[in-house]
């Protein structure tokens, strides 16, 4: 479950970073 929520905060980060 951890690796899940890293993938999740990865692709919030990204998105943070583009926006």
């Amino acid at each position: 479950m951890k690796l899940d929520f890293s993938r999740r905060y990865l692709r919030w980060q990204v998105h943070l970073e583009g926006f």
